[in-house]
């Protein structure tokens, strides 16, 4: 019973980063962007929602098809 009831009790965390760290980037306001954080995010849910800042910035990267 107890994992029926668990979307009242947890709510996805929300993005570490916002369009703005994209954009510092490099990556232009617009429908660019756009897609670039749709990508963050599907990459971020899928690999568990990491908060650590080299996590995130290498999910950045991948979100933006770079791997340096």
């Amino acid at each position: 019973a107890g994992l029926v009831r668990l979307p009242e009790r947890w709510s996805a965390p929300s993005l570490p980063v916002g369009g703005e760290a994209f954009m510092g980037l490099g990556v232009p306001e617009g429908p660019a962007l756009g897609a670039v954080m749709a990508r963050f995010r599907a990459i971020w849910i899928a690999a568990g929602f990491p908060l650590d800042r080299q996590a995130v910035e290498r999910l950045m990267r991948e979100a933006m098809g770079r791997d340096d």
